[in-house]
């Protein structure tokens, strides 16, 4: 379980990113662990063969041809015989919201009170609970 644990937190281990008490954990771990203090190590030169890697050099017509198409998707965004979507759809974020809502609405009609007023007893001849002694306080 500790190694799963450490294993998740060794690139923020390598960044210098835990809190002491974390830091301290998992150091203390790779001094115990052989298979995680080999993880660490892995890890620690894969990273510095990334940096050794030279950055790619764009090809010499990118940046003509980059604002050559961005320009023409400026410009067929702005034509009027291209169809706009419009959604119908509910946005998820609403959905949800309204779900939440209904949900809490119904959870404090049944923890706040009884219900309906019409479903609670009455001291009428005619309630449901006219039959039953304790309603009416007999």
């Amino acid at each position: 379980m500790i190694c799963a644990l450490v294993d998740n937190l060794l690139d923020l281990h390598m960044d210098g990113r835990l809190v002491a008490f974390q830091a301290r954990l998992v150091e203390r771990h790779l001094a115990a662990c052989p298979r995680c203090a080999a993880r660490l190590a892995s890890l620690e030169k894969v990273r510095r063969g990334l940096r050794d890697l030279a950055a790619p050099v764009p090809p010499a017509d990118f940046g003509a041809a980059l604002k050559a198409a961005l320009l023409d998707r400026e410009n067929r965004v702005g034509a009027a015989d291209e169809p706009v979507y419009e959604s119908t759809e509910p946005v998820p974020a609403f959905s949800l919201a309204f779900s939440l809502a209904a949900f809490l609405l119904f959870a404090s009609g049944s923890i706040l009170g009884p219900g309906l007023p019409s479903q609670s007893c009455s001291d009428g001849a005619t309630s449901v609970c006219a039959g039953n002694g304790a309603a009416k306080g007999e």
